[in-house]
């Protein structure tokens, strides 16, 4: 079972932010505002099958969190283009994500495998991730992107046109034959018109 979370972030993550330990602000609570590059725009659309990421900029708070923890919470801004998932076109979006984070030393791993099951009420904070060396501010981020991202996004006017096909001579099965009780719903049918 890990004891502390990771001192820097995975190598090759698309947004590298990690704040150490012995740069947090001793007491006072601290205010930041940060903005994806150019270059790790990129990295992030690769990573998420985005067409690209226009813009990416994110504020932040760090304040103490009990003892010897830290909370962070903050909003990320971000202009994205998806493809459709009908026509493959390009879908722009607009995100507006807040995050919020608590983190204390001897913090729930929730990636450990070997971590102790927690309960939590659905109306609870969650508890606090492990602290390790620091924060690896980058992941908070983009799990905010990830969680606000369309995981449908469909162009105006996008629909799926239904596929009809057939043998030569046949009618071509429509939505509602197909369905398991048709057969008996024209069935129910013929018998209360009479026929």
């Amino acid at each position: 079972m890990s004891e502390t979370a990771p001192s820097e972030p995975e190598p090759g993550a698309p947004l590298r932010r990690f704040i150490a330990l012995r740069d947090l602000p001793k007491a006072a609570k601290t205010k930041k505002q940060d903005a994806a590059a150019k270059e790790e725009r990129a990295a992030i659309a690769a990573a998420f099958g985005l067409l690209a990421v226009k813009e990416m900029t994110f504020d932040y708070a760090l304040a103490p969190f009990g003892d010897d923890g830290w909370r962070v919470e903050g909003t990320l801004r971000a202009a994205v283009e998806q493809a459709c998932v009908v026509t493959l076109e390009p879908v722009a979006a607009r995100l507006l994500e807040t995050f919020e984070r608590s983190f204390a030393p001897g913090g729930v791993d929730p990636f450990d495998p070997d971590a102790p099951a927690v309960d939590i009420a659905h109306d609870e904070e969650d508890p606090p991730e492990p602290l390790g060396e620091g924060i690896d501010l980058g992941a908070v981020v983009l799990e905010a992107l990830a969680l606000g991202l369309d995981p449908y996004p469909r162009a105006d006017g996008a629909a799926f046109a239904p596929i009809a096909a057939a043998p030569p001579g046949a009618d071509p099965l429509e939505t509602e034959t197909r369905k398991p009780f048709a057969a008996l719903a024209a069935l129910k049918k013929s018998l209360e018109q009479g026929d």
